[in-house]
């Protein structure tokens, strides 16, 4: 019998010694419930189950349910919203997958989808709200999925009064103006719209009384009408402090008139006040504060020199002389005496011919306080007898006529004097109890003497002593500074020269005056001196002003041929006066200007008496002061007299003795040039005597 083939039945059909070899395997199955099976086991055939070990399908990448597919059946989830929404596998590649609801969120925007996925399309995009007045709404800023925009100027229209923002800009009834109406403090503009209702403007709304305030209160256009009465510009409300002068005003320059030109409560600010008295001074009447008004004073700034312009004022006007002319009739004699610092002195009889500016030298002429003197200028006058005269400035010198010669003469103020060929300036001798002997002349712009004119104040000073007829009586000294002479004494009385007593037959002459220099002696027949001449005195810068003294008279014969009246002694020659001739400009002397003592008179022995001469006057005071002098060779003269012969019958030398000569007088002469030669050069023998002092003009 031939081999079995190998069945599964636990036996070696094949007989190869192999119990149920070579039957193989069998495969089947899918996942995991592939599988390769012996076809026989233990004799048993063996059945492949192809879904042994099957499970349900989960998700590991694994076919647990063993149908041929990986993680298979196992579904799909579903979530979330809007643009959101999906479907996810279960499990994908082995894993199990969730589902992300937000999966793909994004911020909603307006485009009709739900973007932030929670179930609401285009929600939480809010509203905008725009526009003002009439315009403002809100709107939604997505609707439909279109984005939206807000227009702020929708619904706008053109402003209108009525409370409300038409024209959408934020402002209510804005823009409609105003309208401006009245005049002066009326003047107001007034808003066309006021809390939406149209409003008018009222042209006089506020009107009142015109005022004087600046303001048009009537509201007519015109400013403080009726308050600006000179028509400056400028009402009294508006700063003006003078509204009767149109030239005082706020803004105009300050002048010097003692007025508040510019009205800022200041009078003349910015002008100086020399003396800081506290007015200025263009006018102050006395800017140096002196006590000589300005007007008055050649030195208006300088309180230390008190003295009148030199040419003076020219009030008297221009003269022209070509016969006699007395300058001094305007001489007065002192009421009642007066002290030191008097501002008003009584006069005798004084009218009209005295005013205020008038210049008056008050000159204490003989005895107490000879030589002082002072020009003062008058600012009122009392007439009567006496008058009450007050002037500027104070005296500086007490002055009582009982005690001296006082002379107060009115200065003559020229504007200018011409002494023709054959004119004569003078003036009136002195005498005791009516003082005289005084020509002061001033001329503001030039006094011009002529060849043959004069000006002369020759033997008008203090009286010689008068000639004595027959012997009845000694002779008289000259008269001098001290007073008058006195009888018989030889000695000099001041400057009045000696006179000697009777006596008989010596013919004794009297001694001259003196007062620039000494006067010469009288002397006897036989030559010798018995009489003194008078001494000099004064000074030359003529600080004190002196007349000049008489000379001595001669003496009788006492003895009985001498007292016939025919017998007569020669008087004593007077002295000469004073002269002071002043010019602003100039002073030009070609002829006679002279103050010479007189001659001592020569005695007459009419019956055989021996019979003195008399002494000479001494020369008188000459002062000169302008810019510019001009003076002829000895034009300008004040020498003092020649002495008079005695006189006699008999034989010589009876009828030799001789009165003495005057001493010469003062000259001073004050200039720039003279005769074009500058100070101090001019030439001071042009005068007889030479000038004894000569200043410098500024």
């Amino acid at each position: 019998m031939g081999v079995a083939a190998e069945i599964c039945d636990g036996l070696d059909n094949d007989c190869n010694g192999l119990v149920d070899d070579g039957l193989g395997t069998s495969s089947c199955g899918l996942g995991v419930c592939l599988k390769t099976v012996a076809n026989c086991v233990d004799g048993v055939p063996q059945e492949c189950d192809p879904f042994l070990g099957a499970d349900p399908e989960s998700c590991d990448g694994i076919d647990n349910d063993c149908n041929g597919k990986v993680d298979d059946g196992l579904g799909t989830t579903t979530c979330g919203q809007g643009q959101c929404v999906k479907s996810v596998a279960n499990c994908a590649n082995g894993t199990p997958q969730e589902c992300d609801p937000l999966a793909g969120w994004q911020v909603e925007s307006c485009d009709g989808l739900d973007n932030d996925c929670d179930g609401e399309v285009d929600d939480g995009l809010g509203t905008t709200t725009c526009g003002l007045g009439e315009c403002v709404k809100t709107v939604a800023n997505c609707v439909g999925g279109v984005p939206q925009e807000c227009a702020p100027m929708a619904g706008s229209e053109e402003e209108i009064c009525d409370g409300l923002d038409n024209n959408c800009n934020g402002e209510t009834d804005e823009g409609l103006g105003s309208t401006i109406c009245g005049l002066g403090q009326c003047e107001n503009t007034v808003a066309n719209c006021i809390d939406g209702a149209p409003s008018q403007c009222d042209p006089m709304a506020g009107s009142g009384d015109e005022i004087c305030d600046g303001n048009d209160n009537d509201c007519d256009g015109d400013v403080d009408e009726g308050f600006d009465l000179d028509q400056d510009g400028v009402t009294t409300c508006g700063g003006d402090c003078n509204d009767d002068n149109s030239d005082v005003k706020p803004g105009v320059q300050e002048l010097c008139n003692g007025i508040d030109d510019n009205c800022n409560d200041e009078v003349d600010e910015g002008y100086p006040d020399t003396d800081d008295d506290g007015i200025f001074d263009c006018i102050d009447e006395d800017d140096d504060g002196d006590g000589l008004k300005d007007i008055w004073d050649g030195w208006p700034l300088d309180p230390a020199k008190v003295e009148g312009p030199l040419g003076g004022s020219g009030r008297d006007g221009d003269v022209t002389v070509t016969a006699l002319l007395y300058v001094d009739d305007y001489r007065y004699g002192l009421a009642e005496s007066v002290l030191t610092d008097a501002s008003t002195i009584k006069l005798s009889a004084v009218g009209a011919e005295l005013v205020e500016g008038d210049e008056l030298l008050v000159w204490k002429v003989q005895k107490d306080g000879a030589g002082e003197y002072q020009f003062v200028y008058v600012t009122t006058v009392e007439p009567g007898a006496p008058a009450t005269v007050a002037f500027v400035p104070p005296l500086t010198f007490d002055a009582d006529p009982a005690n001296s010669e006082i002379l107060v003469l009115r200065v003559m103020h020229y504007d200018s004097l011409l002494v023709k060929s054959g004119g004569t300036v003078t003036a009136h001798a002195f005498a005791a109890g009516t003082p005289g002997g005084a020509a002061v002349i001033r001329c503001k712009t030039t006094c011009t003497v002529d060849a043959g004119g004069t000006i002369s104040v020759a033997g008008l000073g203090f009286v010689g002593g008068p000639a004595v007829a027959g012997n009845g009586s000694s002779p008289y000294q000259g008269d001098s500074y001290g007073g008058g002479g006195q009888q018989g004494v030889t000695a000099a009385n001041g400057g009045g020269g000696g006179a000697y007593p009777t006596r008989g037959d010596h013919g004794d002459s009297g001694g001259g005056g003196g007062y620039g220099s000494q006067g010469s002696a009288g002397t006897e027949y036989a030559g010798a001196d018995v009489c003194d001449g008078g001494n000099s005195y004064g000074d030359a810068l003529l600080a004190s002003w002196h007349l000049g003294s008489g000379g001595g008279a001669g003496s009788p014969d006492a003895e009985g041929d001498g007292s016939s009246p025919a017998n007569q002694t020669g008087a004593g020659g007077n002295g000469g006066g004073l002269l002071a001739l002043f010019a602003g400009d100039k002073l030009d002397l070609s002829g006679i200007v002279t103050a010479g003592g007189w001659n001592g008179g020569s005695a007459v022995a009419g019956t055989g008496g021996e019979v003195g001469g008399g002494g000479a006057g001494s020369g008188g005071t000459v002062y000169l002061g302008a810019p510019t002098i001009v003076v002829a060779q000895d034009a300008v003269t004040a020498p003092g007299g020649t002495g008079g012969k005695s006189n006699s019958d008999g034989p010589a030398p009876y009828g030799s003795a001789l009165g003495g000569d005057g001493g010469d007088g003062r000259i001073r002469v004050d200039y720039k040039t003279l005769n074009g030669a500058a100070h101090p050069d001019g030439n001071a023998n042009l005068t007889s005597p030479s000038i004894g002092h000569g200043a410098a003009l500024p």
